[in-house]
This record gives C-alpha cells, structure tokens and sequence, in this order.
C-alpha cells in the first residue's frame, strides 16, 4: 500500500538551520569540469570559451 500523506517543509526554518555557508575555493576551471562531469559525464563541454578567457580566476569573482 502507497503512503498518501502530503508532505509539508517549513523551508525558512530549513534555511535558518544551514547556518552561514562558506562557498569553496574553486576556479571556474574547476567548477564548469565538476559540473560538465556530473551533468554530462565529462562528454559536452558547452563552456569551454569561457574557460579560456576566465578559467583561472576565483568562480566567485566572476561578474558581469
């Protein structure tokens, strides 16, 4: 038998509960190969002129 129940989340109390999160170190070079690996499995890099141009600075420094 499936459990029917609804399932509610208090999602500001959830966010309170993270506490303050301190993003990793990472270059965009090392952000985008995580994330091509992951989404993709390493097969489709759409970002790659990005990398050449920025991919050694800080991912967090990036802005417009």
């Amino acid at each position: 038998m499936r459990n029917t129940r609804k399932l509610t989340v208090n999602l500001a109390s959830a966010v309170q509960a993270l506490g303050e999160h301190v993003p990793a170190d990472l270059t965009l070079r090392e952000l985008v190969l995580a994330y091509d690996k992951g989404a993709c499995g390493g097969e489709s890099l759409r970002l790659r002129k990005w990398l050449e141009a920025l991919g050694d600075l800080s991912a967090w420094a990036i802005t417009t």
